[in-house]
């Protein structure tokens, strides 16, 4: 989905420019907007993951929300686009 660029700290498997260039998308803010259905708790909780270096935990916080047909779509154009 995204470039093997690292972000500043090497950890990740994506840029930083590369998640901006999502989130700056349609598909990015309709996604965004799904996530943050519940308040933005689990979005909160998995940036808190990350942040900490826990993507698996990060990972299992999101994937129920990410399950849901709509999120599925939106995550399959948004793959389209960065391949």
């Amino acid at each position: 989905m995204f470039s093997n660029a690292a972000n500043n700290s090497g950890s990740l498997p994506f840029s930083q420019a590369d998640l901006a260039r999502v989130l700056a998308s349609a598909e990015g803010r309709q996604l965004l907007a799904l996530l943050r259905r519940d308040g933005g708790g689990a979005l909160q909780e998995a940036a808190q993951a990350v942040q900490k270096g826990d993507y698996e935990a990060a990972k299992a916080v999101l994937s129920p929300m990410l399950q849901n047909p709509e999120a599925a779509e939106l995550l399959g154009r948004l793959t389209k686009k960065t391949e």
